[in-house]
């Protein structure tokens, strides 16, 4: 698999994670696109999106029992 790292011109939530002092980057599993973000014909095949929801669903299950939400700091 080829990945593409790119300076993502507008926001996403990961500032507002930076802002509170925890790391964080943003990802998007959205291969196979062109980059319309914002744009007058912006698309996203079914298939792609459908991809993505998975592919984050495994990030969320993988990850939750290493999370202590206790320990992170309250978002303002």
């Amino acid at each position: 698999m080829t990945l593409d790292k790119e300076i993502f011109p507008a926001a996403t939530d990961s500032r507002f994670i930076r802002a509170v002092g925890i790391p964080a980057i943003g990802f998007s599993p959205m291969n196979r696109t062109p980059i319309l973000l914002h744009d007058h014909n912006e698309y996203l095949n079914e298939r792609v999106f459908l991809n993505g929801v998975s592919v984050f669903s495994q990030i969320g299950q993988r990850d939750s029992g290493n999370i202590s939400f206790q320990a992170l700091p309250p978002i303002l």
